[in-house]
């Protein structure tokens, strides 16, 4: 019953975001879906309600519980949650690029946007929304070698974190290892001969290995 099952007990929902509030000194926001299913418009009832309850802002995926991550993202409906939530409202759903995030700012009304998707393999579309925002000139991704950069240095980053609650060092890499191989395939999307390197790197087992692997193929 979490999670987004909480959009079919709105009264339970509240409850929970006021026990919260009244529990924590720090601000407490909500993300929600529109609703449980198409035609299911529950987000634009439920915002106020929240926060009534003590919420300070509220991120809302643009599409219903039974889309998971298909069709669109129901930018129309999201500007109804904007209108109506009266805290701010971080639109989320469907932005890939700057352009996507300037526009949903401007049709929706929201406060802010919130990429999701749009950064596998592409951490750089957060500073060029906003040096697009600005005004400023977008840099786009870097070249094959400032993109293995950071694709290794997000791996080293994943070791050093779950080092931090994994007391073995190996079984710490290992599982960095694996959760990133997601992560290093989408870094390695649209880059020459990327389908054969990602069928070779998903096999690789430690951080030497891809270290090793990945600058080899793009030196530099």
């Amino acid at each position: 019953g979490e999670g987004a099952a909480l959009l079919l007990d709105p009264c339970k929902a509240a409850q929970i975001v006021a026990a919260v509030v009244a529990a924590v000194e720090i601000p407490v926001t909500v993300k929600m879906r529109l609703g449980w299913q198409e035609g299911d418009f529950t987000a634009k009832e439920l915002a106020p309600r929240l926060a009534d309850a003590g919420a300070c802002a509220i991120a809302v995926h643009a599409r219903y519980r039974s889309q998971f991550y298909s069709g669109k993202a129901d930018w129309a409906a999201l500007a109804g949650v904007a209108a109506a939530a009266g805290v701010p409202v971080i639109g989320n759903g469907d932005i890939f690029s700057p352009p996507d995030a300037a526009r949903m700012l401007r049709e929706t009304g929201c406060a802010g946007v919130m990429t999701g998707r749009g950064m596998l393999g592409n951490p750089w579309l957060v500073g060029d929304t906003v040096r697009l925002l600005r005004g400023e000139e977008v840099l786009g991704r870097p070249g094959a070698a400032g993109i293995v950069s950071q694709a290794l240095a997000h791996l080293d980053e994943e070791v050093r974190r779950n080092a931090l609650w994994e007391e073995n060092g190996r079984a710490a890499e290992a599982f960095a290892v694996k959760a990133m191989r997601c992560h290093l395939s989408w870094y390695l999307k649209g880059l020459p001969g990327a389908a054969a390197l990602r069928e070779k790197l998903n096999r690789l087992e430690s951080t030497a290995e891809i270290k090793e692997f990945l600058t080899s193929a793009f030196p530099g």
